[in-house]
C-alpha cells in the first residue's frame, strides 16, 4: 500500500505536469452553466507511467440558452499528441427542456478525427462519425433516468462499418 504522501515526491521530483487555462464569458450570472462561451488552452507533459508523449489541446465552446426552452451547442477541439484519443473533434447539437429544471430531450452530432500519433498503424477509419439521441427524465427535483442511443460510424479502430450503444444512467444529488 503506498504511502499517502507519495503524489508530493511524484510532485517535486518527476516534473510531469497537466496545466491548463480557461477564459469564458456568459451573458447572465444566473445561466452561467447553460448560456456561454469558452476557451481552454492545456498542455500536458510526457508521463513514463503512461509511456505518452508531452502534448497540447485547445477547445473552443459555446452554449446558448434560448427561450429557457432551447439549449444549441457547439464545441470545437485540437489535440497534438500527449496520447489523446482523437486529434480533432467537432460537435454539435440541441437540447430541448419544456419546462426550466424538467425533462430533457436532446439530439447531438460529432464528427472526429482519431489521433494518428496515439494508434499508428492500428488505425482503421481515419474519419468517425457519432450520433446520439438521450432524454434526461426528471423523476423529482433530485433523481433524473437518462436512456440515451448512440451509433458510431467508421470507428477508429475497429473494423466495423458501424456500432450501436444504448444506455441508462441515473442520477441523485444530495
Amino acid at each position: 500500500m503506498g504511502n499517502v504522501f507519495d503524489g508530493f515526491n511524484t510532485l517535486f521530483n518527476q516534473n510531469e505536469y497537466f496545466t491548463n487555462i480557461e477564459v469564458g464569458i456568459t451573458s447572465n450570472k444566473k445561466y452561467m452553466l447553460l448560456d456561454n462561451m469558452h476557451v481552454t488552452y492545456w498542455h500536458r507533459d510526457a508521463s513514463s507511467l503512461q509511456q505518452t508523449q508531452q502534448g497540447w489541446g485547445l477547445v473552443l465552446s459555446m452554449t446558448k440558452y434560448i427561450q429557457e426552452k432551447y439549449l444549441p451547442f457547439a464545441r470545437v477541439a485540437y489535440t497534438k499528441n500527449a496520447g489523446s484519443f482523437m486529434e480533432w473533434a467537432v460537435s454539435t447539437g440541441i437540447g430541448y427542456q419544456p419546462k426550466p429544471g424538467g425533462h430533457l430531450f436532446g439530439l447531438g452530432l460529432n464528427w472526429s478525427q482519431p489521433n494518428l500519433d496515439t494508434y499508428g498503424n492500428s488505425l482503421i477509419h481515419e474519419n468517425q462519425y457519432l450520433g446520439e439521441l438521450f432524454a434526461r427524465i426528471q423523476l423529482s427535483k433530485r433523481i433524473a433516468l437518462t436512456p440515451n442511443a448512440q451509433m458510431i460510424l467508421n470507428p477508429g479502430l475497429s473494423t466495423q462499418d458501424g456500432i450501436s450503444m444504448f444506455s441508462l444512467r441515473g442520477r441523485v444529488n444530495i
